[in-house]
């Protein structure tokens, strides 16, 4: 792209989108950076998949499919690993390559060309756009403009397959580039006084080829990749009518941000209009009506700064959801929403100062209105200098938005949990409980306020071990107490609200938290398998479960270890873990890390039965196993081991080679045949079955462990 204009003009765009963004090279990755940049989906999920992944039922989370986003993405993550600059400066540039393209295509539209240097500054500098460039995934609706500006600039220069090339690039980056077909192919017609035929074919075969490169990229996410919300995903809260009211209602909201954006925020409250005789429709509708009267009227400049705002825009009010799902809001409204639409106020806004500028001095009014335009951009520059600043974490970033929210509650959470992540027990404390000032009965709060207390006791009591192992007895009954205060504060809490709502899953996974910690595995287990029953989706009750049904098996086998004479104390211990953990024997219904355990602790009852309890019993029990899973090796081997012992050799035989064939290297199976063939003198096939053990024992050997070796990770928290 050859920029036409002196170089002076192009710098000052430079400076008005680069300066702004300076703040932001030294932020973290926040918010949905975490998820789509740290949390990393494959380049599979990229191109063929929701980039906020599946849900429990395996369907895609959200609808979320931008494949060329998700792949800068990607490339960012091997390009750049953990060096967080390279993907705001990324950011950066793209804002300034926006701001360049704006430039470029209006010094080429004939009416639009006196305004383009006010107009690029004005949009250069807007803070409004602090969403879309300051936090690295939001990124989407600046490349998908750059790619729409990219498109017209190919179409004023003749041809369709440039234009198109580009506005099918602009679809995948995000599929609301959609509405902005009419504006690629008015171009070749607003670029001239007097549009001949030629002229108007071309625009037609944008139109057409932009419509038809629209149904196709629709066609293949939903109909070939099957990338739709899930049907319980929220897609628009009210009917078409009551979003489409609502969209009139906060209408003003969004001219607002454009005209004063001294309240800019991540998140914002909204509440859905269901009448028509909502009071806020009013000014909604007086302002729509002008602008659609400006559209149709206006002097040229302003039609087309006002018909692409409104194109823009329109996918906001989410009448039909093209987009993506939301889960949290009655309607959704971003910042970011902005990015696009601003290009046409900012044109808009041009011909208004070059309208005043003309009145003001006639013979330099088009030197005045970018005089003008540059005076605007400064507070402007400022004030997405300040904002960009506010996204440097998540602790800032929540922060401010928990002092402009309507409701600072959810906000004051956010926070809460963000401070708690870097380590700020008391800070995070302080949140929730501003937060439950503000919201008395915010179950988040409650829960995230006893998870800070639970955590904090856990390094406390980790502390007195220490402290106990260096024979500081002391200070290490002290740092107990103090952990024994905070488990009972965070317990009372949780206890007083489940009196309320017995049923609340996130209450019973905060108790088993409080039982984990303190030492009460069983308890715990029993608590998380209700908030499981409960239907709780919380991401660590799965972990802490796991963790529970883990110390329960350690603590069993640790009694086994011991020796005969506490394998039947052992067995008690197994079976009231696997009751715990499953609410009933045998385990019904609960998530397949859990079983894994709940089966190998199954087993390991199984196999104490064996140590000369009941030959009968342990037959029993492996046969109880095999019917929930039928394809475990280990319980044949412990049938043919029984059948060995009870003289059942042929039986026996069976048994060994059914584990073999579940699982060709079962260490006993391969053991007991062998000695069971040379016992009975088939030295000729004993010796295949040492050859695969001396094959086993150099490959575990290889890899530094031992054949059939207890596997799993230690309890963490």
């Amino acid at each position: 792209m050859r920029l036409r204009g002196p170089s002076w003009a192009v710098l000052l765009i430079l400076a008005a989108a680069v300066l702004p963004l300076l703040p932001t090279l030294d932020n973290e990755l926040v918010y949905d950076d975490q998820i789509l940049l740290v949390e990393a989906p494959s380049l599979a999920v990229v191109l063929g998949g929701d980039l906020f992944g599946a849900n429990e039922r395996g369907e895609p989370a959200t609808g979320y499919y931008r494949p060329l986003t998700g792949l800068t993405y990607w490339l960012e993550r091997h390009a750049y690993g953990a060096w967080t600059p390279g993907y705001h400066l990324d950011n950066l540039l793209l804002g300034a390559a926006v701001a360049l393209l704006f430039y470029a295509l209006l010094r080429r539209v004939a009416v639009c060309a006196p305004l383009a240097l006010p107009a690029a500054l004005l949009f250069a500098a807007h803070p409004v756009h602090s969403e879309s460039l300051a936090l690295v995934t939001g990124r989407t609706d600046p490349l998908a403009t750059g790619l729409v500006l990219a498109a017209m600039l190919a179409a004023r220069k003749g041809g369709a397959r440039a234009p198109l090339a580009l506005f099918a690039a602009a679809l995948l980056a995000k599929e609301s580039a959609a509405v902005l077909a009419p504006a690629l192919a008015l171009l070749p017609l607003l670029a001239t006084d007097r549009p001949g035929p030629p002229a108007r074919r071309g625009a037609l075969v944008l139109l057409a080829g932009a419509l038809a490169l629209t149904v196709a990229f629709f066609l293949v996410k939903v109909g070939l990749l099957g990338i739709v919300a899930p049907p319980d995903a929220w897609q628009g809260e009210g009917g078409a009518a009551q979003r489409l009211l609502t969209f009139l209602a906060y209408l003003p909201s969004y001219l607002g941000l454009l005209f004063w954006p001294a309240t800019l925020t991540i998140v914002r409250d909204t509440v859905l209009v269901v009448s028509p005789a909502d009071p806020r429709l009013a000014l909604g509708l007086a302002l729509l009506v002008l602008l659609l009267a400006l559209a149709c009227c206006g002097p040229r400049a302003v039609r087309c700064g006002v018909g692409w705002f409104l194109l823009a825009l329109l996918p906001a009010c989410n009448v039909i959801p093209i987009t993506y799902a939301f889960s949290e809001m009655p309607f959704p409204f971003f910042e970011r929403y902005l990015f696009m639409p601003s290009l046409g106020a900012a044109l808009a806004c041009s011909w208004c100062l070059g309208w005043l500028s003309g009145r003001i001095a006639p013979r330099r009014a088009q030197a005045l209105a970018g005089g003008l335009a540059l005076l605007l951009a400064l507070p402007l520059g400022v004030r997405f200098g300040q904002r960009s600043a506010e996204y440097a974490s998540e602790v800032t970033l929540f922060h401010a938005a928990a002092r402009h929210a309507t409701d600072p509650a959810p906000m004051l959470i956010r926070l809460a949990e963000a401070l708690w992540r870097r380590g700020q027990g008391d800070a995070a404390v302080a949140a929730y409980e501003a937060a439950l000032a503000r919201a008395p009965r915010s179950l988040s709060a409650l829960c995230g306020r006893a998870t800070v207390w639970v955590g904090a006791a856990f390094h406390l009591r980790q502390a007195a071990d220490g402290l106990q192992q260096a024979q500081n007895e002391r200070d290490a009954e002290r740092l107990r107490r103090e952990a024994r205060s905070l488990l009972d504060r965070a317990r009372a809490s949780l206890e007083e609200e489940l009196a309320r709502a017995p049923d609340e899953p996130l209450l019973l996974h905060g108790l088993g938290d409080v039982a984990l910690v303190d030492d009460r595995p069983l308890d715990a287990a029993a608590f998380y398998l209700q908030a499981h029953r409960r239907g709780s989706h919380h991401p660590a009750l799965a972990e802490n479960w796991r963790r529970t049904a883990w110390q329960l098996r350690e603590a069993a086998k640790t009694l086994a270890d011991l020796g005969v004479t506490h394998v039947r104390e052992a067995n008690e211990r197994l079976v009231e873990g696997v009751a715990a953990l499953c609410g009933a024997w045998p385990p019904l219904e609960i998530p397949e890390p859990i079983r894994a355990i709940v089966l190998q602790m199954m087993c390991e009852r199984a196999d104490n039965l064996c140590l000369g309890v009941s030959l009968d019993e342990a037959r029993t029990a492996f046969l109880e196993i095999l019917d929930l899973e039928p394809r475990l090796s280990r319980c044949y081997e412990g049938l043919g081991y029984i059948a060995k012992q009870q003289g059942r050799r042929a039986e026996a035989y069976q048994c060994f080679q059914r584990a073999l064939d579940l699982d060709p290297d079962a260490f006993i199976a391969l053991q007991e045949m062998f000695t069971m063939l040379q016992e009975d003198g088939r030295t000729a096939e004993a010796a295949i079955y040492f050859r695969r053990l001396e094959r086993l024992f150099a490959e575990q050997a290889d890899r530094g462990a031992r054949p059939r070796e207890a596997a799993g990770p230690e309890p963490q928290r």
